[in-house]
């Protein structure tokens, strides 16, 4: 063997015991990967078995589980019904989603969205919180449309008869949920006396027939009217030509000779 091929072998045999050493060094002892636990959230034990509570405000009216055609109209939906949910919501917009087990008792025991009279209140107070109120519900009721605004009178066994625009509707749902009485139900008998309007419709109540397309409104009812225009249209748009052509086509009568007192109900309407 030359001495070329020596120092070769010495070479490679010092190459391949670096490479084993460092192979031998790179393994090094094996360590199990710890199993990385799922981290729980915090929650306050005061807090862990809040069970589901709605704020059912006692109402001027007869509880709804009272009234026979209402509680077996809620009764005979399924709890998974999309309607029985839309009437618990429109009744407690605040409201969480209820678990289903609460929702037909929570509508049951609603009692009208006018609070119970209390003694010493002024009728001037009064009066301004139901057109509070009412504005707040029929703000949202205005939001639905026809089809829903029927379905809805339907859960609750309102009697809608001839009310089938929204604003017959609209009138027909807030009339019962301020107030639940059973002569406002389907096959009641709707009275004066028992059928009770908010503040804010009352004199209308006492000087009004019902109105026929085609007849003229009187100046109460052209009030309403005016009331309902303003929570539906954008009055930084809608002029008061608009709003006088928007009434003659609802009451199929010409208005303008009601334009000034139009003009100032609308205001009125949104101060």
């Amino acid at each position: 063997m030359t001495d070329s091929s020596i120092e070769e072998t010495k070479e490679t045999s010092e190459v391949d015991k670096t490479n084993e050493k460092r192979s031998t060094d790179s393994e090094g002892p094996t360590r199990e990967k710890r199993a990385r636990k799922s981290a729980e959230a915090f929650v306050p034990d005061d807090f862990k078995h809040i069970e589901h509570q709605v704020v059912i405000v006692e109402g001027r009216g007869t509880p709804l589980q009272d009234l026979e055609p209402v509680r077996a109209s809620i009764e005979a939906l399924p709890v998974t019904a999309p309607e029985l949910l839309a009437a618990h919501k429109f009744l407690y917009p605040s409201q969480r989603k209820p678990p289903k087990h609460r929702i037909k008792s929570d509508i049951l025991e609603f009692s009208g969205f006018l609070p119970k009279l209390q003694e010493g209140q002024e009728e001037k107070d009064v009066e301004e919180s139901d057109d509070k109120l009412e504005s707040e519900m029929g703000t949202r009721a205005y939001k639905k449309t026809i089809a829903e605004l029927k379905k809805m009178c339907d859960v609750f066994a309102i009697d809608r008869k001839g009310k089938n625009d929204k604003d017959g509707l609209v009138n027909a749902l807030l009339d019962f949920l301020g107030e639940p009485s059973e002569s406002l139900l389907k096959g009641g008998s709707m009275t004066r006396s028992d059928n009770k309007k908010t503040k804010s419709r009352a004199a209308a109540q006492k000087e009004d027939e019902p109105l026929e397309f085609g007849q003229m409104p009187s100046d109460s009812q052209l009030q309403t009217w005016a009331r309902y225009f303003t929570k539906v249209y954008n009055m930084e748009k809608a002029t008061i030509k608009v709003a006088l052509e928007v009434a003659s086509d609802k009451f199929g009568v010409d208005l303008k000779d009601k334009k000034s007192l139009l003009k100032e109900y609308l205001a009125e309407a949104q101060s």
